[in-house]
């Protein structure tokens, strides 16, 4: 077990909290071609909020083979509007939140992360504006999810490292050799789990990182924790459409379902950090990551 004297050698990468990412995210099939256009014209509705946009392009070539010819290429096909990012940049002039339309997958990022009680009321209104677009459209939601990127910067020279000082041995999310390797390790794991949300299985997939990362320009060893909960259709195109925000209470639906998976991410590094970190972070908090 930890002790106060060590624990500090490692710090959240905030003072108040360890996030460096948060993401929600939403697939879909078929691609999103039919509604692009109206997805595209966020651009403009979203303008105040999203001052800076990029049209996303994608290139397509085709390869063929006929028995005992050369390959062939055909001419490169430019599809000028498969997607757009819409970004929000900080003082600092780095992107503090975007969203990103591709084909099949929508992604709303925040990078200046405060507490879930405030970032996901505004990530829901952006959520209402994005789906209005896409109703009526050949388009099923086939995938929800949600990612969190947690970083803990070590702050003391390699051969005081000890895994030990920030991770719980006991984890069950940990092999033995995370706590025998040093400062550079890797522990990828995954699970379908059937307590997240009632009467849906919620992929897990949780990767922590050892190693070096940039911090302000300048390398630093780190231990990165990156969680991804997955809701995805198992049989029928159609099983998510209670989370439509434009069906019934589909915005509620889907705001209890986002509350779980908050709730699922904090268990799992309660499970993952010392209790003394957990504090640290105010973990065990309702207003906190």
């Amino acid at each position: 077990m930890s002790s106060p004297t060590t624990v500090t050698l490692f710090r959240p990468i905030h003072d108040a909290h360890a996030i460096l990412e948060e993401m929600i995210f939403f697939e879909f099939s078929p691609a999103l071609e039919e509604a692009m256009p109206g997805l595209i014209s966020l651009k403009d509705e979203l303008k105040t909020e999203f001052p800076a946009h990029e049209i996303l392009n994608t290139l397509k070539v085709q390869f063929t083979q006929q028995e005992q010819k050369q390959p062939e290429l055909s001419t490169p096909e430019i599809n000028k509007a498969a997607g757009i990012r819409l970004n929000r940049f900080g003082s600092d002039g780095i992107i503090d939140q975007n969203i990103q339309i591709n084909q099949d997958l929508i992604g709303i990022f925040c990078r200046n992360y405060s507490i879930w009680d405030k970032i996901w009321p505004e990530q829901k209104s952006y959520i209402a504006r994005i789906f209005a677009k896409i109703v009526g459209t050949q388009s099923f939601l086939t995938g929800i999810g949600m990612r969190w990127i947690d970083q803990f910067i070590y702050m003391g020279d390699d051969a005081s490292y000890n895994a030990e000082d920030l991770l719980k041995t006991s984890s069950p999310y940990l092999h033995g050799r995370a706590f025998s390797s040093g400062a550079r390790w890797h522990c990828h794991t995954g699970w379908f789990d059937p307590e997240t949300y009632a009467g849906r299985e919620v992929l897990n997939q949780l990767n922590l990182d050892a190693g070096l990362v940039n911090v302000d320009g300048k390398m630093s060893t780190a231990v990165t924790v990156t969680h991804t909960q997955i809701l995805r259709v198992t049989q029928q195109p159609d099983e998510l459409a209670a989370f439509m925000p434009h069906r019934g209470d589909g915005l509620g639906t889907l705001s209890g379902l986002m509350d779980a998976l908050h709730d699922g991410n904090k268990r799992i590094l309660g499970d993952l950090l010392t209790d003394s970190m957990c504090e640290r972070i105010s973990l065990r908090s309702r207003q906190t990551a």
